[in-house]
């Protein structure tokens, strides 16, 4: 009996999650029997303590790190769905490392490599036809047309694949695949054409970069609107927290994939390509060597 009066709470619990939306969860009274309660900014804290404590005391620091780096105001910066990027990035666990590299501005592209030693190639293995190969550049580079055309056909898939769960208005699912073919085409977010429903989403998005797709960071706008999409249907597994953790899992997915084929066209993919890179890096050694010494003969 007690067992079921627990199930029974729990789904009206639900229930009354997918009706209220805009409720803020955020802060809950304190229970007689739990004599103290941990409220900090983000609100009431229940469970893992010491992790909590631990954003607490580093998040403000992030924060001023990031909006400096990407050139984001504050306002901006509070536009970012931060709960689905956090989530996304779970799910990509196994590439962790990887990704963190990525998303922070640090991935060892060729310049960076080059600036940290200059025996490493600074040029873009793939296309030849930059001086030197830039972390946007990966998703510019001309020459990966296979990867760009595998992107575009995930992210329109993904819309319509599952009994179409995560389907979307035409509407946005066109503002979406236009940004991204902005991105890796290059082209200014000006040039981007969209329906004026969702001007409010561009501009949003705008505001923290398009770019910033391939890492994750979604405007809270894109989940509010597909949240209205689904109105009173939504469920507890599809929402608008599930769909934009999905999107942004998905577009993280395919930056990783990408960064796997740079690898190979950089460092080889097979025994004799792997040789042949290892070859060339060896003679930009030697006649590293060669040019500190002076020695040209």
């Amino acid at each position: 009996m007690k067992a079921q009066l627990n199930i029974d709470a729990d789904k009206l619990a639900d229930q009354y999650i997918i009706e209220h939306p805009d409720y803020s969860y955020s802060k809950v009274p304190l229970l007689p029997t739990s004599g103290a309660q941990l409220n900090l900014p983000i609100g009431t804290i229940t469970h893992k303590l010491k992790r909590e404590i631990m954003l607490a005391r580093t998040e403000p620091a992030l924060q001023k790190h990031l909006c400096k780096h990407f050139k984001w105001t504050d306002e901006t910066f509070e536009t970012i769905d931060w709960e689905s990027f956090r989530l996304a990035m779970n799910r990509l666990d196994k590439h962790r490392t990887t990704l963190n590299k990525h998303v922070n501005d640090i991935t060892p592209v060729g310049r960076r490599l080059h600036r940290r030693d200059p025996k490493y190639y600074k040029g873009c293995n793939t296309c030849g036809l930059v001086d030197e190969e830039t972390a946007i550049h990966l998703l510019e580079c001309s020459n990966r047309t296979k990867w760009r055309n595998a992107c575009k056909r995930a992210v329109h898939q993904h819309f319509t694949k599952e009994n179409c769960k995560w389907a979307v208005p035409f509407e946005v699912q066109e503002l979406l695949l236009e940004g991204i073919t902005a991105v890796i085409e290059g082209r200014d977010p000006e040039t981007m054409t969209f329906a004026p429903s969702v001007s409010h989403i561009a501009a949003a998005q705008t505001a923290i970069g398009w770019d910033q797709l391939f890492s994750g960071r979604l405007a809270s706008a894109w989940q509010v609107s597909y949240s209205s999409h689904l109105g009173t249907t939504a469920t507890k597994k599809v929402n608008g927290q599930t769909w934009a953790t999905a999107l942004a899992e998905l577009l993280l997915q395919q930056w990783y994939n990408l960064w796997i084929e740079r690898n190979g066209d950089r460092h080889g993919r097979d025994k004799d390509s792997k040789a042949a890179a290892a070859k060339r890096q060896a003679i930009r050694e030697v006649e590293q060597l060669y040019d500190l010494t002076g020695n040209k003969d």
